[in-house]
């Protein structure tokens, strides 16, 4: 026992004292005492053994305390919508699991306005999509460009050009997509072709980008769309470069302004922190 003082910086009495007040609680003595020394009985093994475990079981919990309060650890539930779901989103979370592997990633799709519903009633901890209206109690940030792209039917006539200028692109009729209310895609490339000097003829607008590569694919008109959208490699439509327009869009993200989900931080930090390194291929 004195050794055990020594280890713990106090007299042996005390030591002592704590070790039969434990005895009496146990029931059975918990060390043998002869003139070789202090050993185990079976009652002490069988108590260090337990009481080893339940350190380091305390030691465990201590650890994903502090891990989820870094956000470290926990649950991310990600709403997205567009065109995002096929470049960079799945690219940031690959990323983001590879540093923090002790958060599980959910992924929802939802509209914008959904988004912001689910954020709202804690159903969402981050939205990603493009254009979000102005909410006093969500915070926006954009977290990357992605490049557009002339999608054209196959029969499209390109000769030996690398690009299509907006004018030679806008004599075929226009198809765009617009779904999950305003702002919106459509109206950017709308914005964008005016500031070309074009006003284009849109012969239809469409909820999704899948019904608008159809409407391509059939030679029914052309759109400009989001580069990811070429990585898929779409039977009956070629994608061009378009000529001196400013031809890129952001990619945004949304979450609920002061947000105390450690996880969520930690997500909006990590996504903040590769934004400079984000171009439009490579990103979206």
């Amino acid at each position: 026992m004195s050794a055990a003082a020594r280890v713990l910086n106090v007299s042996q009495p005390p030591v002592t004292r704590a070790i039969q007040a434990l005895e009496r609680v146990v029931g059975h003595a918990l060390f043998v005492r002869s003139t070789k020394g202090v050993s185990l009985t079976p009652a002490g093994s069988e108590f260090l053994k337990e009481a080893r475990e339940t350190l380091a079981q305390a030691q465990r919990t201590i650890d994903r305390s502090s891990a989820a309060g870094r956000g470290e650890r926990g649950q991310l539930r990600i709403g997205y919508f567009g065109t995002n779901i096929f470049g960079y989103l799945p690219s940031v979370i690959d990323a983001f699991r590879k540093a923090v592997p002790d958060v599980e990633v959910t992924l929802h799709t939802m509209s914008k306005f959904e988004q912001v519903d689910a954020l709202r009633s804690n159903r969402l901890d981050v939205g990603i999509a493009r254009y979000y209206p102005i909410e006093p109690d969500m915070a926006v940030e954009t977290v990357g460009y992605e490049s557009l792209l002339a999608a054209l039917p196959a029969s499209f006539p390109l000769g030996n050009a690398k690009e299509i200028t907006p004018q030679a692109l806008c004599a075929s009729p226009l198809v765009l997509s617009q779904s999950g209310g305003r702002p919106s895609y459509a109206d950017e490339i709308i914005r964008l072709l005016g500031n070309a000097g074009v006003t284009p003829k849109i012969s239809q607008i469409t909820d999704n980008i899948i019904a608008v590569m159809g409407l391509v694919a059939s030679g029914i008109g052309v759109s400009i769309v989001p580069s990811s959208i070429a990585a898929l490699k779409w039977p009956q439509v070629q994608f061009q470069s378009i000529k001196g327009a400013h031809t890129k869009v952001p990619i945004a993200m949304i979450y609920v302004r002061d947000s105390p989900r450690p996880a969520t931080s930690a997500f909006v930090n990590f996504c903040l922190s590769e934004a400079g390194d984000v171009e439009a291929v490579s990103r979206s």
